[in-house]
Order: structure tokens, then sequence, then C-alpha cells
């Protein structure tokens, strides 16, 4: 079974052993976010994998939609967003770019059942989707119940703060980062789901659902979980 672990056990296991400069300048997106250090990650990630279709459930201030948008955008990709409330101010103008104010599990249910978007656009699966919404556990079951069959297989489900603590941790330049404990929302959801074992303080990959899907589980900033679908 293939399976890679690096555990860090320094300052707490949220906190990566070592100090760097971090530059999102490229997407013009924060360096000291919830999230700051995975956005370059992300970048990287959503351009090996090519995907036409791009969505995110769960926008707020548009940190990891600078990332896709800006991909989107350069490539040519189609992308989507769900939250409850308004798009980013400078994501009203785009032309590679549609987002949609509702709740994501009816979005999600209505995509299934209509075959399309709101807009009208035919829908056919999609190749990434990104989840950083209310990191509740009932609420992510529910997105993992209604998303899962619509991800294409080979396709990518990204879950942030799937390792949110109450405790301070450090980002990768110093900076002190603080989240809320969740419960393990987030990750409990996904071990009830797929019938595994999430060590969220590790880093490491893992089959799952029999090999047939593989997660790659970051430990700092909240916690980052990448999910390729079998």
């Amino acid at each position: 079974r293939l399976r890679g672990k690096i555990l860090f056990k320094f300052f707490s296991s949220t906190t990566p052993p070592f100090q760097v400069k971090v530059s999102n300048k490229l997407f013009n997106a924060e360096n000291n976010s919830d999230i700051s250090d995975h956005l370059n990650f992300l970048y990287m990630i959503t351009l090996i994998h090519k995907p036409e279709v791009i969505m995110e459930l769960g926008t707020r201030g548009g940190e990891s939609t600078r990332v896709f948008h800006h991909l989107a955008h350069k490539y040519n990709l189609q992308g989507y967003s769900v939250d409850l409330v308004a798009q980013p101010g400078w994501l009203a103008n785009s032309t590679n770019w549609k987002h949609f104010e509702s709740d994501d599990i009816s979005f999600g249910n209505n995509l299934s059942k209509a075959g399309k978007f709101p807009t009208g656009e035919t829908f056919s699966g999609i190749d990434l989707l990104f989840i950083d919404t209310s990191h509740e556990y009932e609420h992510t079951k529910e997105e993992l119940k209604t998303y899962w069959p619509l991800v294409k297989p080979g396709g990518l489900m990204i879950f942030h703060d799937t390792n949110l603590t109450n405790k301070s941790s450090r980002r990768l330049d110093g900076t002190v980062n603080r989240g809320w404990d969740n419960q393990r929302g987030v990750t409990r959801a996904i071990e009830e789901f797929f019938d595994c074992s999430i060590e969220e303080n590790s880093l490491y990959v893992e089959e799952i659902a029999s090999h047939k899907s593989i997660f790659l589980n970051v430990p700092w900033c909240n916690g980052l979980l990448v999910l390729r679908k079998g």
C-alpha cells in the first residue's frame, strides 16, 4: 500500500519545523492569512491537473479564489463559486468566472437534477472542487454526499481547515496563526464518508476507497487535504 509520512513535533503539530518567506504576489493574494501557506501549492496543483471546470464552495474575501481565477483567466478555463454572500468586488467583471449566491447543498442538488447551471451552461461534471465553507461536521457530510458524485473520475476534491485548532500555531514565515476548534468537523466527515482514518497532524499520502482514491494531508495553516477521485 502506498503511504508516506513525515511527523512534525516542534512548537506544535500544526507548526512546520522551518521558516521561509511566503509570497503570493503572482495572484495578488495576502501573504499572512489563514490559507496563505497553501496558495502557491494550490496554484501549481491546479496548473498541473489542467481542469476544464473549477468550482469553489465558500469564497469569503476570495483569497483562494484569486488563485483559481488567475488560472481561469490565463488559460481560458471556466470557474464557478458558490457562497451565501455576494462575490468579492474584484470578481464582478470577470469573463471566466461566475459566482452564485446560494446555499451550496441546494445548489449542488439542483445542478445534479437539472444538468445545467442557473445561467444555462450544460453541466457535465467538476474537474477540481475546492471546499472552504462552514467547517462543521454535519454540513461537510452533506457536501460530500452531494458533490462527490459530481466530481469526475480523476478529479480533485480539496478541503481547507482539516486541522483547525484554537491553539496558536505558526505559518511558514513564522507569523502566528489562530484558528478555532471545530471538533474535527471536516476531518470526521471525510473519515466517516470514506471509512478511513486521518492523522491531521501529519504530512502524508494515503490510499482509500479500496485503493481507488488517494489523498494528501498537509497539517499546517489550519490544514489542507487534497483528494483525487479514482
